[in-house]
């Protein structure tokens, strides 16, 4: 299973998923005293534990976290698409010419870079991306690129896992240092529900709905944090940890954020840069 990894796997699920892991996991292996079975302990479960979790991750940072922060996936502009406009600056102008000028060539599409309507250039331009880097990928051009695609697919990972463990950690927090009765217990199973639903497939997705699964999500994890506070019992300063973590988590979470929009221009970036650039020809071998 190790072997047939490749790098968007380990960056982009399995790492983000052994984050969540642990992060979850350490307030039952610390506070409560516990370890983990000897079988959970090999290194071949805890890989198939944080892969797993890492694409359950990947699905929800998809609504937490689209190429804006706050807005609604769908309605957003690709940093492929942006990248093109007149007023970017991560391309040269003359870059952007040339670019132009090859995907026309090689592939017959316009990408108006003189263009000032996005919603009628966008369309193009995704496609134009994706056969650019499929070129790439045709030609064993694109590991350059793929690095980058891992490094903004793991960013996004950990922001979103840090999200979650702050959630957690918070309800730890509230737990142990405010009188909640067990009756709030109740409301957990509710916000489950709400979170399967606005989750469905056949939800139309606005900004009323993407919201609700945002809040919704952090609110499930929040009631999970209570849960394990209850389970753990109170403990010597664990409040005061557990929202210092909490805290120390957003603030790792935003700089995440940040982060996976960083890589995912310079991942646009540069397969249109290696597009660029064609595919040294093999010297003939000398007799």
């Amino acid at each position: 299973m190790i072997e047939r990894f490749n790098f968007y796997d380990v960056y982009g699920y399995l790492l983000p998923g052994l984050v969540l892991a642990a992060l979850l996991g350490a307030p039952f292996w610390v506070a409560g005293g516990l370890t983990p079975p000897a079988q959970f302990a090999s290194a071949a479960l805890a890989i198939v534990l944080g892969y797993v979790l890492g694409h359950f991750l990947q699905r929800f940072a998809d609504v937490w976290l689209p190429w804006t922060w706050w807005g609604v996936p769908r309605k957003e502009r690709l940093p492929s698409s942006r990248l093109l406009d007149q007023d970017s600056t991560r391309l040269a102008g003359e870059m952007k010419r040339h670019l132009a000028a090859k995907i026309h060539e090689k592939f017959h599409f316009d990408v108006g870079i003189d263009s000032n309507e996005p919603e009628k250039v966008d369309p193009v331009r995704q496609e134009a991306f994706l056969q650019c880097r499929r070129d790439l990928l045709n030609t064993d051009r694109a590991a350059y690129a793929e690095q980058f695609q891992g490094m903004y697919s793991m960013m996004d990972g950990f922001s979103c896992a840090l999200s979650c463990a702050a959630a957690f950690y918070a309800g730890i927090a509230c737990a142990l240092d405010f009188a909640f009765p067990r009756e709030v217990e109740r409301s957990f199973w509710v916000f489950i529900v709400l979170w399967i639903l606005v989750s469905l497939p056949s939800v139309p997705e606005n900004g009323l709905t993407v919201w609700a699964e945002r809040v919704v999500g952090m609110l499930v994890f929040w009631f999970l944090g209570m849960e394990a506070a209850w389970y753990i019992g109170a403990k010597p300063h664990l409040a005061r940890a557990a929202l210092g973590i909490a805290l120390g988590c957003v603030l790792l979470a935003l700089k995440g954020a940040k982060a996976f929009s960083y890589y995912a221009e310079i991942f646009a970036a540069t397969v249109y840069r290696d597009f660029l650039i064609d595919k040294p020809q093999k010297s003939e071998k000398r007799t």
